[in-house]
């Protein structure tokens, strides 16, 4: 009988998981690998990652230029202690790498299609475009729906979208049953929550964000991003990764067309549970895939647990 071979998908966290002290353990056990890490972040940034990260304040470590360099650098200090700790290859054990949202720059990091320091300077002026985007009266609103069917929440903002005239769509699909996240302006995701409780959605939340990510009004912060974008540097990636906003695989051979997904990311959904089951179906079924999370907090576990709770699963 044929063996069956393990493999590995990486999952990257996304913007949320910042926490003041994140990196203090990782520090303490690896200064080796992590301070050259935090020096590269800091020159790109030309910010003070380090103690934000170690001191904060929170609230300041939350502000989304900031909160996107954290989880990248924290993500990937992981990454770069498996690798010389523990001798982990992505090349020969890795089949795909995927991130949500912010974690797709991550993703890409660990594929080598990227620099740290080049993501680092995409995530910190992604995230001062985002702020600016939402500059207006109007901040915006995110909310949570589970469980429900993303088709229901997909009607319920259209017809929200339909009778307001207001942007609200659906950011992330982030499992086929469970949690669906909506964003838009706060008057229209209000609505979209009013009418998820009166068709029986037990849970309807607003989120603590800083803007309504995934969503059209994020338009000029793609706008900016794409024309940064053009200068950057992309290499062919030495694993697959699995792209947001499609749920395939990036065309790792051709740059430009990376550089639009990352871009058209900015204001479409996440396609999260879709991405997952790309990762399960890409074993033959003699194979078996475990998701190992590489990020603070463990949350993209929960999710596919959620998704697909035979997934084998580690952080």
């Amino acid at each position: 009988m044929m063996a069956r071979r393990r493999w590995t998908s990486l999952v990257f966290t996304g913007q949320g998981s910042q926490r003041v002290g994140m990196l203090q353990d990782l520090l303490d056990q690896w200064p080796q690998h992590v301070n050259p890490l935090l020096e590269e972040a800091e020159a790109a940034m030309k910010r003070n990652l380090k103690t934000l990260m170690l001191q904060g304040p929170q609230d300041a470590l939350t502000n989304t230029s900031i909160a996107q360099p954290a989880i990248l650098t924290h993500s990937t200090a992981v990454l770069r202690i498996l690798q010389r700790e523990a001798d982990f290859d992505v090349a020969s054990e890795v089949h795909s790498v995927l991130g949500h949202s912010l974690g797709q720059f991550t993703a890409l990091v660990a594929a080598e299609a990227l620099s740290f320091h080049d993501a680092i300077d995409l995530v910190h002026f992604r995230g001062n475009a985002m702020t600016k985007a939402i500059a207006g009266s109007d901040k915006g609103a995110m909310a949570a729906l589970f469980p429900v069917d993303p088709a229901v929440a997909n009607d319920i903002c259209h017809s929200v979208h339909e009778s307001t005239g207001l942007v609200c769509s659906v950011a992330n699909y982030n499992s086929s049953k469970q949690v669906t996240v909506i964003s838009g302006h706060f008057a229209a995701v209000e609505a979209a929550v009013a009418a998820a409780k009166s068709r029986k959605v037990r849970r309807a939340v607003l989120l603590d964000v800083s803007a309504p990510f995934h969503c059209a009004l994020m338009q000029p912060a793609a706008d900016a991003l794409a024309a940064h974008l053009n200068t950057i540097t992309f290499r062919p990636p030495i694993v697959p990764v699995v792209c947001n906003v499609s749920a395939m695989d990036m065309p790792g051979t051709d740059a430009d067309a990376m550089r639009a997904a990352l871009t058209a990311q900015v204001v479409q959904p996440v396609r999260w549970s879709e991405s997952v089951d790309l990762c399960i179906h890409r074993t033959a079924p003699n194979d078996h895939t475990t998701f190992l999370e590489l990020g603070y907090g463990g949350v993209l576990t929960g999710l596919i647990q959620q998704h697909a709770p035979t997934a084998a699963t580690c952080t």
